[in-house]
């Protein structure tokens, strides 16, 4: 089954939005290893949160497209992921304690979070048919 527009819009945007979470991660892990200033440090937090929050809306309405049965799992597992990261920014203070905590948790939720909950949402997208 071809995929239609939308449907193919969202999940070419989700890619984007993966690529980006990625590279913002890094670059809070490169910032922290040169020392770079703290506010820049938590401008790249917050736009961490600021894109995980579209990327997570993003998901859950491709979801609420193809009727994923998993949706409201799914939706609680981001607003745990979204509250967690809300609360590491929160704490956010120069010290190389709260850096780890935070790239720490970022890789955590970012990793298992792609790996596993997206790659499940990827599978049942396959098993329905849809082709990009």
């Amino acid at each position: 089954m071809k995929m239609d527009g939308r449907l193919q819009l969202l999940q070419e945007e989700i890619g984007l939005q993966h690529a980006n979470l990625v590279a913002i991660a890094e670059n809070i892990k490169l910032s922290i290893s040169e020392d770079i200033k703290h506010s820049y440090v938590y401008a790249l937090a917050m736009r961490l949160l600021n894109l995980a929050e579209l990327h997570f809306a993003t998901e859950e309405e491709l979801m609420k497209i193809i009727q994923y049965k998993g949706l409201n799992e799914h939706c609680l597992a981001h607003k745990t992921i979204v509250l967690a990261l809300r609360e590491k920014i929160t704490v956010l203070t120069p010290d190389m304690e709260t850096y780890y905590d935070l790239v720490s948790s970022v890789n955590d939720w970012l990793i298992e979070h792609m790996q596993q909950e997206d790659k499940v949402l990827t599978e049942h997208l396959d098993s329905c048919g849809y082709k990009r």
